[in-house]
């Protein structure tokens, strides 16, 4: 309860939700949580101790969860999650309060910056932190300590006794990222998220088979502002482009392969290269660990030119198989409209100098813009088609914060936003069609495309796995659960 005063350090339950849960570790590869392991861990050294429970590893049923409540006794709870795991956050908080309503929920992650702080207006939580939750957790954790309120934590927004939401306002960055340290990797089941690599099986991202498989971030936030993306002048104010030293980034990299024998890392940022410089400064150092381990990475179209075969050389050669590059559209009309700031051209020079230093490519493109036609879209897959490529799709989905979004929400596309965002879920789903097609048209076109690249390049993927790697339809069904039967 807020304003109740605990001369102890407060009981704190943290729950890392599986954003898929039908995506169990015994089927597939799951993530590591990088984001609340770095919570978790500056949460303990400042004294706190805590408990966990990680839907990922270990689902349980929903009265298994009732019972850890209510034995818990737990003064907070807290998890965070992305916009499409709303409903999973809304189903804890209400179960929480319901079997011990003295809790403070606690909620982060990218759901939190919706507008309007509908996070809290729409679920149970108590607070919602905006922004990075390490430093901001403490600072709550401390007031809880004193009886104090919340009111004026920077990042925290939150409900006082009577109900009345106090918005946060914006916090910026509390110390540069390699200040921050290593996550503690062992509070969480880190081998049991290194062996679920071994199930993955993809098109997309290869077999991982015989690899022990970790995530990094290296960077966070992005510069850009695409259309489609919820990366807005808020969510950049509170999370700035920023990146860890090449050195850091080395040194994490040498820990991991020297603890859990990591021998493959995937730099899950939002974007690990800006420019040539980090990735030869990043070289630098990985030529002074002289590890045998393998990369993968994210980067913009455009950041290897004609000139850049050497640079690409030595990439490949320090263990860097794969780069992934969005095209997003071949229609240079649509990229204007997304304000992707690339070229097609680019493009191609890309991939033509990645395939000649061996490094693979992937890419993803976005289906149903607002005014694109069948021709606009025969033109995006023309281009993968000539760039030998087989592309990740996703229909595009307005995502809140985005001015996509925006736009859904004034032509009406959206007519009721809570009801949208609970049921938002992902890209690989037909949800919206802002296009002049019909949804058959759009589906079928889209697979069709699919379908001849893949023969063209002679790759055994299934027709109902071309879009995605779960067999769905062009629509998503069926009731959602948070728990196991």
């Amino acid at each position: 309860m807020i304003g109740a005063e605990r001369p102890t350090n407060p009981r704190i339950l943290f729950i890392n939700i599986n954003p898929r849960p039908e995506w169990s570790r015994d089927k597939t590869l799951i993530y590591f949580n990088n984001g609340l392991c770095q919570v978790m861990t500056h949460v303990k050294k400042s004294g706190y101790n805590f408990d966990l429970l990680d839907f990922s590893v270990t689902p349980i049923r929903k009265d298994e969860f009732v019972e850890h409540i209510s034995q818990g006794r737990f003064d907070v709870v807290a998890f965070g999650g992305m916009v499409h795991t709303l409903w999973q956050m809304k189903e804890i908080a209400t179960l929480v309060k319901l079997v011990s309503p003295e809790s403070c929920v606690v909620v982060g992650g990218y759901a939190t910056m919706l507008e309007k702080d509908a996070v809290l207006q729409w679920t149970c939580a108590d607070v919602a932190i905006r922004g990075e939750g390490e430093f901001a957790l403490v600072d709550l954790l401390e007031r809880m300590k004193q009886g104090r309120d919340f009111d004026g934590i920077p990042g925290v927004a939150y409900k006082d006794r009577e109900g009345v939401i106090h918005p946060a306002t914006i916090r910026k960055p509390d110390l540069p990222l390699d200040q921050k340290g290593f996550p503690e990797w062992d509070l969480f089941d880190i081998e049991a998220y290194i062996q679920s690599g071994s199930k993955l099986v993809s098109h997309h991202l290869g077999a991982l088979r015989n690899l022990r498989f970790f995530p990094i971030i290296t960077t966070r936030g992005c510069p850009f502002r695409c259309t489609f993306c919820s990366n807005n002048p808020i969510i950049q104010a509170h999370n700035p482009y920023r990146r860890h030293s090449p050195a850091f980034v080395a040194a994490m990299i040498k820990e991991l392969h020297d603890h859990y024998s990591i021998n493959h890392f995937k730099f899950l940022d939002e974007l690990s290269f800006l420019t040539k410089s980090d990735v030869e400064l990043l070289l630098d150092e990985l030529d002074l660990l002289n590890l045998d381990v393998t990369f993968e990475a994210i980067c913009r179209v455009g950041l290897f030119g004609e000139s850049d075969l050497a640079l690409a050389q030595r990439m490949k050669a320090a263990g860097f198989y794969r780069l992934f590059y969005s095209l997003e559209s071949g229609s240079p009309r649509i990229l204007q409209l997304m304000n992707k700031q690339i070229s097609i051209e680019a493009f191609s020079t890309q991939k033509q100098v990645l395939d000649a230093a061996g490094i693979s490519s992937g890419t993803n493109v976005i289906v149903g813009y607002p005014t694109e036609t069948e021709e606009d879209i025969a033109q995006t897959f023309k281009v993968c088609r000539e760039n030998a490529i087989l592309p990740s799709v996703c229909f595009l989905l307005p995502i809140p914060g985005s001015e996509i979004y925006d736009l859904a929400l004034r032509e009406g596309y959206i007519e009721n936003e809570q009801k949208y965002i609970f049921d938002i879920g992902e890209q690989q789903y037909l949800k919206i069609n802002m296009t002049d097609l019909t949804d058959e048209q759009l589906y079928s076109c889209t697979v069709n495309h699919l379908k001849k690249i893949r023969d063209a390049l002679s790759l055994d993927v299934p027709d109902e796995n071309l879009i995605c790697s779960v067999n769905i339809g062009g629509k998503q069904n069926g009731k959602k659960t948070l728990f196991v039967s």
